[in-house]
């Protein structure tokens, strides 16, 4: 069995998600950090006060100081005020409740989901507008195939935003495409002519988070999310990657999932040229950095960077927890 580790007061396991039993806090983050910082190549920049966020084939833009998280999370659970935020398919969908969270917890949320669930988990979410309570509505729209739900008290907030919805047309605003081959071939390595040593002077990376199609076969677009680093804080990011030791890990024996969920595929920008970077960070083996010329361990400096914000894990094995984290208190 993989093994799972908790963030704060949440545990996620196994076991646990079986049962029907997830801690809402790791649902909702807060930390904005590893959010994207500018609009990609070519690629048309948010309103003020706005940012894009993009999944699988769409994007749309939403208030610059939401949040992140897993929405949809089950409301008997929530036991403290929510913050807005902007919500991905998680491990759990609902669990023997339903409805919105009570009022003084709860706020607005977009939800990206193919499958989108209604409160009661008996069929597809229902297109259009569902006023709730106390001038709350829920409104729902099928972009591109997709299910995209806005929860507001402010209509025209919640019009604003899903008014914004697009198709990614070749790339999102942070110049991640839809698709990638890493995604379908998370053994693969990123074409090369020198690795990061021959970039030159770093100026940017985008960061593409893409789910690993071998789990979901039929997924027609494997965008998860995507951010950006700039000026000092992708100096940074490069020197941690290109200082690691060679090899791979940390690596866990002990779980069955060999490449995870996950897995990230950064674009480097360099003075001289660009270069592809694979983040291998979700599963029990072959962990770690490759720049198509020199595979690197996985270390704090690298990871913590890029697994916050948007990049949140909702699940870690236990060599991850170690190193996003931070060691756990003994017992």
């Amino acid at each position: 069995m993989r093994r799972w580790r908790s963030t704060g007061s949440v545990v996620l396991a196994c076991a646990a998600v079986a049962a029907g039993m997830i801690g809402v806090s790791a649902l909702v983050s807060g930390d904005d950090s590893g959010r994207s910082t500018g609009a990609g190549q070519g690629a048309s920049s948010a309103d003020d006060g706005w940012r894009w966020e993009s999944y699988q084939t769409i994007e749309l833009q939403v208030p610059e100081d939401w949040g992140y998280g897993i929405t949809g999370s089950p409301p008997c659970l929530v036991e403290k005020k929510q913050r807005p935020h902007v919500g991905r398919p998680g491990p759990v969908r609902t669990i023997g409740c339903w409805g919105l969270p009570p009022l003084a917890h709860r706020a607005p949320y977009v939800w990206f989901d193919t499958k989108s669930r209604n409160p009661a988990g008996d069929g597809m979410r229902k297109l259009g507008v569902q006023p709730a309570d106390h001038g709350w509505v829920e409104e729902t729209r099928l972009v591109d195939g997709l299910h995209v739900t806005v929860l507001s008290d402010d209509d025209s907030l919640r019009r604003r935003i899903l008014d914004s919805a697009r198709v990614i047309d070749g790339s999102d605003a942070n110049g991640c495409t839809p698709d990638h081959r890493l995604a379908h071939q998370p053994d693969g390595r990123p074409a090369s002519t020198g690795g990061l040593a021959s970039i030159g002077t770093v100026e940017s990376i985008k960061v593409c988070r893409y789910a690993i199609t071998r789990r979901d076969p039929d997924r027609r677009a494997p965008l998860i999310a995507s951010s950006i680093f700039t000026g000092d804080a992708a100096g940074a990011l490069v020197d941690a990657i290109t200082s690691a030791p060679e090899g791979s890990g940390p690596n866990d024996k002990e779980c069955i999932d060999t490449y995870g969920m996950y897995i990230l595929v950064l674009t480097v920008r360099g003075g001289s040229r660009d270069q592809e970077v694979s983040v291998r960070y979700d599963g029990c083996d072959f962990n770690g950095t490759d720049d198509g010329q020199t595979l690197r361990q996985l270390t704090a400096p690298v990871l913590r960077p890029i697994l916050t914000g948007i990049h949140q894990p909702w699940h870690y094995h236990g060599s991850l927890y170690e190193l996003v984290v931070g060691p756990q208190p003994s017992k």
